[in-house]
């Protein structure tokens, strides 16, 4: 479970300022691939997106997960 925490999005909790993906290279959840799906090989450049970043890039730390399980 703290491996999960670790590389999860920040909107559950875990992965502080996303320093776990940016570790790795993983740029995040994107709306969109569309462009690059066709584009085997090449390297994704970009700063991590959390699921919690509006179009702004301002990240609402009062979301919570909306699959809660009881």
């Amino acid at each position: 479970m703290t491996v999960e925490g670790f590389f999860s999005d920040p909107v559950y909790g875990g992965n502080r300022d996303m320093v776990a993906w940016r570790m790795i290279g993983f740029p995040g959840a994107y709306a969109s691939y569309y462009d690059l799906v066709q584009q085997h090989g090449i390297a994704v450049v970009r700063a991590p997106t959390s699921l919690a970043e509006d179009v702004h890039g301002h990240v609402h730390a009062g979301m919570a997960a909306s699959t809660h399980v009881p």
